[in-house]
């Protein structure tokens, strides 16, 4: 009982967020309960399933639901859990290089086809159906493992087991490749649960994120890969994403023209931000993508009146790619589509044919790309926050490029911001404060302006500094943004 009580007591202050939306604070914070009651860093890994309840997906899925288990495990500052993705990958490759259907390719390349058991195996008939031929599913599940990286810059870690499985997943893709007027394209693949498509966009955006990475990764650690040449020639010739009035499309010769509840056209927005709202040109078709996939969604909602063309998770990732474009209003319309979702239940809990563990689980992600953004080269502040989150405390949430982040909004305005280096990464920071942005410290520490509101800061392994604006620092004491009484015990008991 002691050791119990002592692991939850460590577990609960890694991190800390307290809202005005009493409501979604709750929501998060079942969240946070559920995820340390499911599982452990030395554990099976998670996706659909819940600990004590019968489910029909007695296998994992690597399709999108390991994937969204996952995510909120790094902003929250609860890596330990979140290596138990790294770990049961890297510890199971060998049957994730058995599952690559060409035996010549297994020396170089690695699968994750639709299902596998948690020994991450598949036996090539065991799954009937016909889902079992997207071929980005790893390197999907790689960035999960890259988001955790980023949040603790263990080069050591990034050279030992993610480098080599994600070359491997890459690998797996680049073999499907073929040449045609200059061009690399992928041939006809499916969709995850949508349909068959050449030049796939799920396939394409993978691609693209996996070869940067993989290059950005040899700089870092100095390597002189025998396939960096490879990697470029990828990046130079890949297909464009197929695109339309409408935005990303499926893929070359299939429009998104049906319900659909997966977004994996659109992983280029998220997960992996590489089509972003700070690229020159590109808010047209993220908009209309975004748009799009909802109104297509929404239209044969109206039309059936069958929640069935939704599931949770499409409010859940509407919302998380609201928040990287932006766009806060949207964002929390989004979070509370999912919490008044029908098939969600006043404990937190979500259920379709059996219980769905990996939905919940990313609205709670949703929460943190609303109040910190870290993707790519900075740190954004409150990126995606409503008008109606006037105030807000959050305490150590974890930053890519290993920093703990602490800030305070009240009646509507952001006033303090507080970082920690815990690798002595660059440190370049979007505090969203009004008027000159001062910083204090145990030293004297330098502010460089290099975009609008965007600073470059001398910051030092284990040092912290402080943003603020005004006279003088404020005290920047972290403290509980008062509940709603009439908001309180939103799951449970009333």
């Amino acid at each position: 009982g002691g050791r119990h009580r002592e692991w939850w007591h460590s577990y609960y202050p890694r991190s800390f967020i307290s809202l005005n939306d009493t409501r979604t604070e709750t929501v998060y914070w079942t969240q946070m309960f559920k995820l340390a009651s499911t599982t452990r860093g030395d554990a099976p890994l998670i996706d659909h399933g819940m600990w004590q309840t019968p489910s029909p997906w007695t296998f994992l899925t690597w399709d999108l639901n390991v994937q969204l288990s996952y995510w909120h495990k790094t902003t929250s500052n609860r890596l330990d859990i979140g290596m138990g993705l790294v770990n049961w990958i890297w510890d199971h490759r060998t049957s994730l290089i058995n599952n690559v259907a060409v035996e010549a390719w297994r020396s170089d390349s690695a699968r994750a086809p639709l299902n596998t058991g948690h020994d991450l195996y598949q036996p090539k008939e065991a799954d009937m159906r016909i889902l079992d031929n997207a071929e980005a599913n790893l390197t999907w599940a790689m960035h999960n493992c890259w988001m955790i990286y980023r949040r603790t810059m263990d080069d050591g870690l990034l050279r030992e087991k993610i480098f080599p499985m994600l070359k491997r997943a890459v690998n797996n893709q680049l073999h499907h490749l073929h040449e045609a007027e200059g061009r690399l394209h992928m041939p006809t693949t499916e969709s995850p649960e949508y349909g068959m498509a050449r030049d796939a966009n799920y396939e394409l955006a993978s691609i693209r994120w996996g070869c940067q990475t993989l290059l950005e990764i040899c700089g870092r650690l100095k390597l002189a890969d025998t396939q960096m040449a490879q990697w470029r020639d990828v990046l130079k010739r890949l297909a464009d994403y197929p695109v339309d009035e409408n935005g990303f499309r499926v893929g070359a010769d299939e429009p998104f023209r049906k319900a659909h509840r997966h977004h994996s056209h659109l992983l280029m927005i998220y997960p992996y931000c590489i089509v972003n709202i700070e690229q020159p040109g590109q808010a047209e078709v993220l908009r209309k993508s975004v748009n799009h996939f909802y109104g297509t969604n929404r239209a044969a909602y109206e039309k059936s009146k069958s929640w069935g063309v939704f599931a949770g998770y499409t409010y859940t990732l509407l919302s998380l790619m609201h928040a990287v474009l932006g766009d806060g209003e949207e964002a929390e319309r989004f979070l509370n589509g999912f919490i008044d979702y029908p098939l969600v239940t006043r404990n937190g809990m979500y259920a379709e044919s059996g219980p769905v563990l990996e939905t919940p689980l990313s609205a709670a992600h949703a929460v943190h790309e609303m109040l910190m953004q870290s993707w790519g080269d900075k740190i954004r502040l409150f990126p995606a926050v409503p008008a109606s989150w006037s105030d807000i405390t959050f305490h150590d949430l974890l930053a890519e490029g290993a920093f703990l982040v602490s800030a305070e909004r009240r009646g509507g305005v952001n006033r303090w911001v507080r970082l920690r280096s815990l690798a002595g990464e660059p440190c370049r920071v979007r505090p969203a404060l009004s008027g000159e942005v001062k910083a204090a410290g145990a030293r004297a520490f330098k502010l460089t302006a290099v975009s609008e509101g965007v600073f470059e800061i001398d910051l030092k392994k284990g040092e912290d500094v402080l943003l603020y604006v005004g006279a003088t620092p404020p005290a920047a004491e972290v403290s509980a943004v008062p509940a709603k009484p009439e908001q309180l015990n939103w799951y449970g008991l009333k």
